[in-house]
């Protein structure tokens, strides 16, 4: 009786074992199903990459030809008011070591001669500058203080900045530039 008591104890055992298992199995083959389930929505996947791929590269191309002529236009106007400034600075500069070049005349034809020269001597080392578009106008200015000024007036009208004036508002072509300094206290 003992060992039938004993053997039933251990066949309750194997039985709940072979339960385990087969739950084991069982939840297993559930977790391969749901594997293949996820490799065939991966395969799916793939296969309709070419074409998503194909579709980003038509909005790309649409992106493109939307953003590049709005960038061209900023990077070309840009650069044609960056010309225009380095041209007014360029005649300011040039006007204002005229007039200190200036100082070391005695009289106003002097001083004209000295501003003339220095003008024509240095105008050359300022981008974007024509001599020959240049006007020097130099004298005494009719202050009660003893000053003389030279003004320098541009002509920026044949420059190739000045044929876009329909796609950019430009400033005007004629440029005109003073610098003034004091004669001393005589």
């Amino acid at each position: 009786m003992q060992f039938i008591v004993h053997r039933n104890t251990y066949m309750g055992f194997i039985s709940r074992s072979i339960r385990v298992v087969y739950m084991n199995l069982y939840q297993i083959h559930d977790q391969v199903y749901q594997i293949q389930e996820i490799e065939t929505k991966m395969e799916q996947l793939r296969s309709s990459l070419p074409k998503l791929y194909r579709q980003n590269i038509a909005s790309s191309a649409v992106e493109f030809a939307l953003i590049t002529p709005c960038f061209l236009m900023l990077i070309f106007g840009l650069s044609i008011y960056a010309s225009i400034y380095v041209t007014l600075n360029g005649i300011q500069q040039l006007a204002a070591e005229a007039a200190r070049a200036s100082v070391a005349g005695l009289n106003d034809t002097e001083r004209n001669q000295l501003a003339q020269a220095y003008i024509s001597n240095n105008t050359g080392a300022y981008p974007f500058l024509n001599p020959q578009k240049l006007t020097v106008a130099a004298g005494t200015t009719g202050t009660a203080a003893p000053t003389y000024q030279v003004s320098l007036t541009y002509d920026m009208s044949g420059s190739f900045i000045y044929s876009f004036t329909r796609m950019f508002p430009l400033p005007p072509p004629q440029i005109v530039r003073s610098a003034a300094i004091q004669r001393g206290g005589y």
